[in-house]
């Protein structure tokens, strides 16, 4: 294998499963065959470049997933109402509460909450919140003031705020 078909060999594993467990032993397997009789002369430093790439590009993704850009931050949103419903699921808990507005019409919110290991480490458990509740929350509200919010903390009814973030 000349050089040029053995680095594109590299490059094309290393960019196929940049988010997969077994990317440094498939480049390493593509070196290994370089080196055989035959192959390239595939330098360790450009295996470890693409692992390298592949590290940042995994890491770029999984930082852009938080991104809370789409909520007002600097301020608090108040709301107090029925759960109707509450999804722990990862990556992010959802609890959809009714909300009576000022005309005494009720509105369906949903309120968006951090990952079930935060939640857990903050000493929820799974039946502090359920449907039927009266809750209290402070929350962002999303940027076109619809009815969604990011959860900063909830109060259960005759309990004790604490953080849902």
């Amino acid at each position: 294998m000349n050089p040029t078909a053995c680095a594109k060999t590299i490059g094309k594993s290393v960019r196929n499963r940049a988010l997969t467990p077994g990317l440094i032993p498939e480049a390493m397997r593509a070196y290994s065959t370089c080196k055989a009789p035959g192959g390239c002369d595939m330098s360790k430093t450009k295996i470890a470049f693409y692992v390298l790439c592949a590290t940042v590009m995994a890491c770029m993704t999984a930082s852009a997933h938080h991104s809370h850009g789409n909520y007002i931050l600097d301020s608090y949103t108040h709301l107090e109402g029925t759960v109707q419903q509450v999804h722990w699921i990862n990556p992010h808990t959802w609890i959809y509460l009714e909300v009576e507005d000022d005309d005494g019409e009720p509105q369906m919110w949903a309120l968006e909450g951090g990952g079930i290991a935060a939640l857990l480490r903050r000493g929820w458990a799974r039946d502090d919140v359920v449907p039927g509740d009266t809750i209290s929350v402070r929350c962002h509200q999303l940027r076109d003031l619809s009815l969604g919010c990011l959860l900063g903390y909830v109060t259960p009814e005759g309990g004790e705020e604490k953080e849902w973030d």
